[in-house]
């Protein structure tokens, strides 16, 4: 058997591999059998828990200096086009608009 040949048998002869089934396991808060803490991290984070119709969730609110980097742009060159998208997020800017 010349060499290219052995390389065939070799590649086609392995064993196949069964096909990986995607799945999905979402977070459910809980880290080896442990509950997660929320006030803790909301607390570390300088943020406030806060409850909705969907379930829990952390509100943490950063405010950034217009100089300062995102990325490859500052800030301050950053532009809202659409101010009634924006509106969606804080229904308090709804007037502004």
């Amino acid at each position: 058997m010349d060499f290219t040949s052995r390389l065939r048998s070799i590649v086609n002869s392995g064993s196949t591999k069964p096909v990986r089934e995607l799945t999905y396991e979402p977070d459910d808060g809980y880290r080896a059998g442990a509950p997660l803490d929320l006030d803790r991290v909301a607390d570390s984070l300088g943020g406030r828990r806060v409850s909705t119709r969907f379930g829990e969730c952390l509100v943490i609110d950063r405010r950034y200096e217009a100089e300062r980097w995102h990325g490859d742009i500052r800030i301050g060159e950053c532009v809202i086009d659409d101010m009634d998208a924006l509106s969606l997020l804080d229904p308090g800017l709804a007037g502004q608009c």
